[in-house]
């Protein structure tokens, strides 16, 4: 299984589709890297995977849906965005 599962997300902004059906799958103690030019839906996706922004799709945790939970739920079960300093 595993540890983050995420099917079919998607982000809107108003009429504006930010994300359109983005889905990945991260195992138990790999390192993945999102990449893709400015304005394309990285901080989005990864802001709804977060619980920061409102999103459709699925989220899951470690088994568990987390997609319609607020984001300090999703803190308290072990996931966190770390902002890129400058």
């Amino acid at each position: 299984m595993p540890l983050l599962q995420v099917t079919n997300l998607a982000v809107r902004y108003g009429e504006v589709r930010a994300v359109r059906g983005i889905s990945l799958s991260v195992p138990v103690g790999a390192v993945v890297v999102l990449l893709g030019a400015n304005g394309v839906g990285k901080s989005s996706a990864l802001n709804a995977i977060a619980g920061l922004l409102p999103s459709t799709g699925s989220v899951q945790l470690d088994g568990q849906e987390i997609g319609c939970l607020p984001a300090e739920d999703i803190v308290r079960r072990g996931m966190s965005l770390t902002p890129e300093g400058r």
